[in-house]
This record gives structure tokens, sequence and C-alpha cells, in this order.
């Protein structure tokens, strides 16, 4: 080791599991910076996505433009994460939102995506700029949708990606 025994400490997390097998990775370091590590290892696996409150079923969250929707924030399991402000966060949150095939949620929140037959091409992060590429087939219920879809893609890349300004969301 690079450094003394006596300033080490050992974390560990889960790193893959499979039909019930957990599979651990262990890291040595310095005391000083294993806090550090283990707030990024607590952040992978994880991403900010955005779900659909309809108007009126009473839950706080961003207003958009639209139907009188609100966006709620909500933090998914998501696979191969990164930390924030990185592409692999923004994929994360974006393949979560297509992923989900429910379009009524237990806690009473919608995923206008639910239909759609999208997945990420490329995500790219450029200053105050997160750009994502879908490719496949977006499908909406309506002129209702269509913002609620947009909103749901541009807010959970700009969060994912810590911009505040700009988004563009390329869909087919």
């Amino acid at each position: 080791m690079p450094f003394s025994i006596d300033e080490a400490l050992i974390t560990h997390f889960p790193a893959h599991v499979e039909n019930g097998a957990v599979t651990l990775a262990a890291v040595a370091a310095r005391r000083d910076v294993i806090s550090q590590y283990e707030g990024v290892a607590a952040a992978a696996g994880e991403a900010t996505v955005y779900w659909v409150s309809l108007a009126g079923s009473g839950h706080q969250g961003v207003e958009f433009p639209g139907c009188g929707d609100l966006l709620v924030e909500s933090t998914v399991k998501a696979t191969g994460s990164g930390e924030v402000g990185t592409a692999e966060r923004v994929e994360a949150g974006i393949e979560a939102l297509l992923k989900d095939r429910r379009y009524e949620r237990s806690d009473g929140l919608v995923n206008a995506l639910y239909q759609s037959e999208l997945s990420v091409q490329d995500v790219s992060i450029t200053g105050d700029t997160v750009t994502v590429n879908l490719t496949g087939q977006p499908m909406s219920s309506g002129s209702c949708d269509d913002p609620r879809i947009i909103g749901q893609l541009e807010y959970t890349a700009t969060t994912n990606a810590e911009v505040k300004d700009t988004t563009s969301v390329g869909m087919p």
C-alpha cells in the first residue's frame, strides 16, 4: 500500500447481483479519502427521474407548460449511473424512464413515456448544455402528452447533468 496501514480503512459495496449471488467490491484507502469515496459509491446505481402529476392530483412538483400538470422528482435505481454531472448518469436516468412500462405508478404519478419505443443513442454535456439523442418511436396519447414527454425527458436530463438552463433532446 502507498500509505501506512494505520491510515487505512476498508469499505465495500455490492458490485453485482445475479441469481441471488452477491459479488462484493472492497476498497482500501486512506482515512481522509474514504468518506469521499463512499459518497461516490453510494451515488452509483441511482438516478433522478421526473414523473407526471396530473392536474388536480395533489402532488408537489415543478410546473411546466402544458395542461396544468406538475413534474415530480424521484430517485430510482439505475445500473451504471456514475456520478451526477456525467453523461452516464444522464443516460441512466433517461433509460430508467424509458424502461418503466407502467402508465400509472402506485403513488398516482404517471409516465407519459410508457408506450414509447425509445432508447438512448448518445449523451453529451458541454458547458450548460446537455444533449440527448434518442432512437426509436415516441408515442403520444394526445396534445397533453406531448409537453409531458418533453418535460420528463428535459428535467431528467438537466438534473442528472447538473445543468440549469439548456437541454436538447433529439427524438426521431
